[in-house]
């Protein structure tokens, strides 16, 4: 039992330890219990987080030995952080755990956990056949208030985040700067949980296994209210996908690289084509703005469900390409489903570009008049662009040149104040942090253009 105000150091070692540490603190706001890993610490043990207002700091874990915080003995758990510390696993299947995880249980909400710039990786064995649930970080259930930040995952045999597989009142998590790649199955993998915001992460190098299909960021199983934002995704099967979910906002990300897969078996005209940016069935009230979508098969490709809205606009995609193994047709955008859902959604201010291609209930549009005839693309006369994106390349990337048509011709799609209706806060800034828009009206993509 740790008192209120308790400060510990950890030396030395390695502490080489096969049974599981319990860390109970008493801690409070004001007191809280600090135990910390001095310079040459090295631990070879599981650690259990439980009580009030814990902070653990700088350790070195090794061994496939990791951190979880969680209400032991049916103790109330709660505020409780780790930072500053580096987890490595063996890369072992048959040894490797979950390197830093948070639950509650019924009758004990665990609110208020924070990881912070830890590294996490090797825990499970990511190049094998064989499913192995080892995340770099995990929630479960009866959790909320939760932040990982600024954490470098690779190399897990799971998920860099898996949010709350069966979760009960989970809600509130907040998966901000951090970067995943190289991962058994997701970067990103988002369940029973609602309220989940995942913005200014990279994520990249995510390859098909037994037990994903190489998406770099999925949701599941019906949560609400979740959001990508301003993320940088590249080398996957799939940006973001969701196979269940409502109120997705797709909203800023940089999505670019995305491969078919080397068994493909959909045929040209599908919304589950492999190589796509952004995919979402099953999937109500949907909305996808100003996203820079390049190098891939399928811009963004959804599947309607009926009585619900959708929203597509201020995206640019540019610079598609065929499907590698089965040759079949870019498309910006792939766009089926229920007809009525289709024919109310707002497709306005968008960027096309090699190829001019889109796919909506049926027909096939290479040509702007016609998808403005359609009565897509036609606010304002002609809200969407047809035309090479200037991409300013090099060190820059898909950022804009200062003569690309995408400048001033965007708008403010609708998520951007269901944002701060619900959270507070603003969320309009590009990927780089520009205040959106820099000046006259927003630019079509993830990157505003701000003169230097």
């Amino acid at each position: 039992m740790l008192a209120a105000g308790s400060y510990v150091e950890v030396h030395g070692g390695p502490y080489d330890y096969t049974n599981t540490v319990y860390l109970q603190s008493e801690g409070t706001e004001s007191e809280p219990v600090w135990v910390v890993g001095a310079q040459d610490n090295l631990v070879k043990m599981s650690i259990v987080l439980y009580g009030s207002y814990i902070y653990l700091d700088g350790f070195n874990i090794q061994g496939d030995k990791g951190i979880s915080a969680r209400p032991y003995r049916s103790t109330q758990t709660d505020h409780i952080m780790v930072r500053n510390t580096v987890i490595t696993g063996t890369g072992s299947l048959a040894t490797g755990t979950t390197g830093i995880s948070a639950t509650g249980a019924k009758g004990l909400q665990f609110e208020g956990f924070i990881a912070y710039n830890n590294t996490i990786s090797y825990m499970g064995d990511s190049e094998s056949d064989i499913e192995n649930d080892r995340h770099a970080l995990q929630t479960g259930t009866y959790i909320n208030n939760v932040w990982h930040l600024y954490n470098t995952s690779h190399h897990n045999g799971g998920d860099g985040v898996q949010y709350s597989h069966g979760g009960v009142n989970s809600h509130h998590f907040y998966y901000g700067g951090n970067i995943s790649h190289d991962e058994g199955e997701n970067c990103v993998d988002i369940k029973q949980a609602d309220d989940v915001i995942i913005s200014g992460n990279s994520c990249y190098n995510i390859e098909p296994t037994s037990s994903s299909s190489g998406e770099c960021m999925v949701v599941h199983y019906g949560p609400s209210r979740i959001w990508f934002i301003n993320n940088d995704i590249s080398n996957c099967v799939s940006g973001i996908l969701s196979t269940g979910a409502f109120d997705v906002h797709v909203v800023g990300n940089n999505i670019q690289h995305m491969s078919e897969n080397v068994d493909e078996y959909h045929g040209d005209i599908s919304s589950y084509q492999s190589g796509v940016a952004i995919m979402a069935y099953n999937t109500g009230n949907t909305y996808i703005s100003n996203n820079t979508i390049t190098d891939a098969i399928r811009g963004i490709a959804y599947q309607a469900l009926a009585g619900y809205q959708v929203d597509m606009t201020g995206n640019l995609i540019a610079n598609l390409r065929h499907g590698e193994y089965t040759g079949n047709n870019p498309y910006a955008i792939m766009f089926k489903g229920d007809n009525e859902t289709v024919a109310k959604a707002t497709i306005e201010n968008n960027l096309f570009y090699n190829p001019m291609q889109l796919h909506i209930d049926g027909t096939t549009f290479s040509e702007l008049e016609a998808l403005v005839a359609s009565k897509k693309c036609a606010d304002n006369s002609v809200s969407c662009i047809s035309a090479d994106p200037y991409f300013a390349g090099y060190e820059k990337g898909n950022q804009l040149m200062s003569d690309s048509p995408a400048i001033d011709t965007g708008r403010q799609a609708i998520s951007y104040e269901t944002y701060q209706s619900l959270y507070g806060e603003t969320i309009n800034m590009d990927l780089l942090g520009n205040t959106r828009p820099a000046s006259g009206n927003w630019d079509i993509g993830a990157f505003e253009f701000v003169d230097e």
